[in-house]
């Protein structure tokens, strides 16, 4: 049912470049297998280059709502919240960065963002899988 839900929002969306309502809440189902999330992904975002500028305005790069649907999903891969941090909108990364289920690498890699802000900052700091290496990372980059 939720896979037949999300390729007609995918062929509804295809028509008009938006994201519709239902493809949010499909994306933010905790009952959406993975292989679903990664359909959404790649529909929506195969055409997004990445772009080494930190802190675009997430309406432009890319769909906010879904990207943070997809970011509070518990049955999102690794991979595809790689790709979201990669993105680099400011309100995922804080989203991802303030998680208590993000994984160390993924904190690793948001640390190391050159323009990493405060607020950023603040919830890698806070967030219980930071290690060490992580910390040092920060007072590395001299962030206050």
């Amino acid at each position: 049912m939720l896979e037949q839900m999300a390729e007609e929002a995918i062929k509804k969306s295809a028509s008009n470049d938006t994201t519709d309502d239902t493809t949010i809440a499909i994306a933010r189902n905790p009952k959406t297998p993975t292989y679903i999330l990664e359909k959404l992904l790649t529909h929506y975002w195969s055409n997004i280059e990445i772009d080494p500028v930190f802190f675009r305005d997430d309406s432009i790069r890319c769909e906010s709502q879904l990207g943070m649907a997809l970011a509070s999903n518990p049955n999102t891969s690794e991979y595809i919240l790689d790709y979201l941090v990669n993105l680099k909108g400011k309100e995922i990364v804080l989203s991802l960065a303030r998680d208590a289920k993000t994984s160390e690498s993924l904190l690793t890699k948001i640390a190391s963002i050159d323009n990493c802000d405060r607020d950023i900052v603040r919830a890698i700091i806070t967030n219980p899988n930071t290690t060490r290496d992580i910390l040092a990372l920060l007072s590395n980059k001299g962030i206050n």
